[in-house]
């Protein structure tokens, strides 16, 4: 079940990394609003010849877009993880 994630301190990322993560939710809105067998086919494209990320790696990409994004800090994890999901593709890396 999905609980409503905001962030404890309202730390914004450095300016330098402010656009990927606004670049991140952009296509996450659309891609959150598709069929789920959509989704995966989607997120599986996105995906290829990517490397693992780390855990450190995805939980900062999760907090930049929780503090980016007041749609992503609310209900809904689906909202959090596409676009943390994209954003650690700008670094070729996907969390897993």
């Amino acid at each position: 079940m999905s609980q409503p994630m905001v962030a404890p301190t309202r730390s914004r990322p450095p300016l330098r990394r402010r656009p990927a993560t606004l670049l991140a939710t952009a296509p996450a809105r659309f891609i959150v609003t598709l069929k789920p067998h959509r989704i995966r086919r989607v997120l599986s494209l996105a995906r290829r010849g990517a490397t693992p990320a780390t855990t450190r790696q995805a939980l900062a990409a999760r907090e930049a877009v929780i503090t980016v994004s007041a749609r992503c800090a609310g209900e809904g994890c689906l909202q959090r993880s596409v676009p943390t999901a994209l954003l650690r593709r700008t670094h070729r890396t996907w969390p897993t």
